[in-house]
């Protein structure tokens, strides 16, 4: 979660300290949406550009069952079948490992509900950052 995600930018010091003023900083750049039930937040192999929280609702988190194609095995990606590994409820996070690692998304978030999240661009954790 936030926790993570902070510690990854080398700020656990400041996290640690558990200080509301630091928790509302952070939410300065946090923006809230909602979803539909069925709607997708992102999909595998999507560039990463944000981390999200759940506040409200529950995701599907799906990776794609690989075929051996030669068209797939080239390209690395896989148009195979979803499959559900996880389900993430209310005070759940997800997406930080694409904004810590700069790589493609490795899974595909789907809502199973409408779903209320915040979730914090990539682009706004610069030097503004506090949390």
């Amino acid at each position: 979660g936030i926790r993570d995600f902070c510690l990854s930018r080398g700020l656990g010091d400041v996290y640690k300290r558990q200080d509301p003023i630091i928790h509302e900083e952070c939410m300065k750049f946090m923006s809230c949406q909602k979803l539909l039930a069925g709607d997708q937040v992102f999909k595998a192999g999507d560039n990463g550009t944000a981390f999200y929280v759940i506040l409200k609702g529950t995701v599907g988190v799906y990776i794609n069952i690989a075929d051996n194609s030669k068209e797939n095995t080239k390209s690395g990606l896989s148009s195979g079948e979803l499959r559900e590994v996880r389900v993430l409820n209310a005070g759940e996070s997800f997406g930080e490992l694409a904004l810590i690692s700069n790589k493609p998304r490795a899974a595909t978030i789907c809502c199973k509900e409408a779903v209320s999240y915040t979730h914090l661009r990539a682009h706004e954790t610069g030097r503004n950052l506090v949390c």
